[in-house]
């Protein structure tokens, strides 16, 4: 699997147990839509 949208609906961490159910081996959350001109470029924070 390349990527997926999950629901985080009734805690975060259920997403993250979702993904470790699918076997994926990394995560993303957003917090939050971004619309211009709002948005700035997004920076990796280093783990």
């Amino acid at each position: 699997m390349f990527g997926s949208h999950l629901s985080i609906a009734g805690a975060t961490h259920n997403a993250l147990l979702d993904a470790e159910s699918y076997g994926m081996e990394t995560a993303r959350v957003f917090t939050k839509n971004c619309a211009p001109p709002q948005c700035h470029l997004q920076q990796e924070i280093p783990a």
